[in-house]
């Protein structure tokens, strides 16, 4: 659900005004799609790996998005007050940065013997 979020927020920015259908088909039918997929792989490792790295890839392009569609950067959010957006985008950063670290730390599974 992690990537599914991050995509469904730049979804929304891009595509604005998103009705609230187009944006169920946004993030049920990717969610749908990577289920499928993860269901098929049957790789438990390789889901975590993936939806860490491509959440925290899509996590850190939120801030980027706002800031090219709206001129909303964070560091002018700040500035001008509108704290609501500054706070948004860099949880973003914050949760992208920590899911990357954590996605290059994991540690294969030891078989118990």
């Amino acid at each position: 659900m992690y990537p599914i979020t991050a995509l469904a927020f730049i979804g929304s920015k891009i595509f604005y005004p998103l009705s609230q259908s187009d944006l169920f088909k946004i993030y049920f039918g990717g969610w749908l799609v990577l289920t499928i997929f993860f269901i098929i792989k049957k790789n438990d490792a390789f889901t975590n790996k993936f939806c860490l790295i491509s959440g925290s890839i899509l996590g850190f392009l939120i801030p980027i998005t706002n800031g090219l569609v709206s001129g909303n950067w964070f560091w002018t959010s700040f500035m001008e007050n509108k704290i609501q957006i500054f706070f948004i985008d860099v949880f973003w950063i914050f949760l992208a940065s920590i899911s990357l670290y954590t996605a290059y730390h994991l540690k294969p599974k030891q078989a118990v013997s």
